[in-house]
């Protein structure tokens, strides 16, 4: 036999996806098929043609920034969870094992770090 809470999940699945095929169905049969005008692509801020092409290629050390800033920034933000749970496991007399980890995991962070700075990921000039 099939569960009352299971029958009630499959009816909302089924309202969702009738009403997912509904608003794409009006949408095509109600909704205007025009093509763009070419103003739609013109420059809107001063009226001039653009003078380079807006797809310029970034240096890699944007992206190599972006990816360490966050490594680090999610280190940091799983300091605080472990916080809470260190104050709960003093209370609980295992303090020194969960002390341990996050030891671990700063001293990681760490060579990380002096990894980065030793390959030249934080010199900025070059």
């Amino acid at each position: 036999m099939i569960d009352g809470g299971l029958i009630s999940l499959l009816v909302l699945f089924a309202l969702i996806a009738g009403t997912a095929v509904a608003v794409v169905a009006v949408s095509v049969l109600l909704g205007r098929n025009a093509r763009a005008p070419e103003a739609r692509y013109a420059n809107y801020e001063c009226g001039l043609s653009q003078a380079a092409s807006p797809h310029r290629r970034f240096p890699v050390k944007f992206f190599l920034t972006a990816v360490l800033f966050i490594v680090f920034d999610v280190g940091v933000v799983l300091l605080f969870p472990w916080a809470v749970a260190f104050r709960e496991a003093v209370a609980e007399g295992l303090g020194y094992a969960l002390l341990l980890q996050v030891a671990l995991f700063i001293s990681l962070l760490g060579m990380a770090l002096a990894f980065a700075w030793g390959r030249g990921a934080l010199k900025w000039e070059e």
